[in-house]
């Protein structure tokens, strides 16, 4: 699952968002802009066993097994905006991240998006706007044969 975050993570850096991962409450670093703080709602992985066993192929001279899963997840990007840029910073973020969604994240199947209302968090000092994408993504490992461990994780958003 770590590897699903630090996929939206890299896209949202590269597409001009400054995003960190969500925290547990009281953990938030002082905000000096809008931010994204991203974090899965809930994750699940549709095949039954420990990985679904797609074939193998050759690495540095050696066949290695590959097995793969399919991972649904909604994803949680909540926009949060300090309380001294009001409501409208929290509000352009917001639909600037929403417009950049509609073109999809690399590694992701993106089949719904759905943006709340923005809201002050008293508790936080601070404007918020969560964002829910629901995602498809196919996680695949490779297996080394010789120690019967997965190793090299990689995500995609698609099966070729």
């Amino acid at each position: 699952m770590e590897q699903l975050i630090d996929a939206v993570l890299t896209w949202l850096k590269g597409a001009g968002f400054q995003a960190v991962r969500r925290m547990p409450e009281g953990e938030f670093p002082e905000l000096s802009g809008a931010v994204v703080a991203v974090g899965l709602e809930k994750a699940e992985a549709t095949d039954a066993g420990l990985y679904s066993y797609l074939g193998v192929t050759e690495m540095d001279g050696k066949t290695v097994s590959i097995y793969g899963r399919r991972l649904e997840a909604q994803v949680v990007m909540e926009v949060v905006s300090p309380e001294n840029l009001g409501a409208k910073a929290c509000m352009e973020a917001s639909s600037a991240l929403l417009t950049k969604l509609s073109g999809g994240i690399p590694g992701l199947a993106i089949s719904k998006t759905v943006m709340e209302g923005c809201r002050f968090e008293a508790d936080m000092d601070c404007y918020c706007c969560k964002m829910t994408a629901t995602a498809l993504a196919y996680v695949y490992a490779l297996a080394n044969e010789e120690e019967t461990e997965f190793t090299d994780f990689m995500l995609k958003g698609e099966v070729r």
